[in-house]
């Protein structure tokens, strides 16, 4: 598999980094441009030392959201462009972006913009959800509590569903 939609610090080159150990689900980290933030929340300040219970919630649900849209991406990308041609993407960096061509420059784009809105709604700045994936990748305790977040959030999906 080639290397989809990653940062310069964490490539991914297995499309998705199974994080539960029941393969349940899988996440990718992914640098995202920095906007701003028009919000005053306290959550959305810098983490400093270990983040909030509020700021990993948000962060895991934000991943389980972006792993959604990226999967949908990587499907509709490869309908365009054989899997093995795909180039890395870096939302953060768009000479990334423009070695693509048309419709899937357009796709890859729309799976930036997408990423960075459901940060934003989860209420961390990109900022944050940077440093709490190079942080996650470090911190053995902040991983099993995101793992924890991400396994709550599967089952009152799948209690949805049934």
């Amino acid at each position: 598999m080639s290397a989809f939609f990653h940062s310069a610090r964490f490539p991914l080159r297995s499309l998705t980094r199974h994080l539960i150990a029941t393969g349940a689900i899988a996440l990718t980290a992914i640098s995202l441009t920095a906007c701003g933030s028009n919000s005053s929340d306290p959550a959305e300040t810098a983490t400093t030392g270990a983040p909030s219970p509020e700021q990993t919630i948000a962060y895991a649900r934000a991943l389980w959201e972006i792993e959604r849209e990226r999967t949908a991406a990587y499907d509709a990308l490869t309908a365009e462009i054989a899997s093995d041609k795909l180039p890395a993407l870096i939302c953060d960096q768009p000479k990334s972006l423009q070695v693509l061509r048309g419709t899937a420059r357009d796709i890859a784009v729309e799976f930036c913009n997408t990423a960075q809105s459901i940060v934003e709604r989860t209420r961390l700045t990109s900022e944050e959800f940077n440093e709490l994936t190079r942080a996650r990748e470090a911190d053995p305790t902040l991983q099993a509590a995101i793992d924890t977040e991400l396994l709550r959030i599967q089952a009152d999906e799948a209690k949805l569903t049934n």
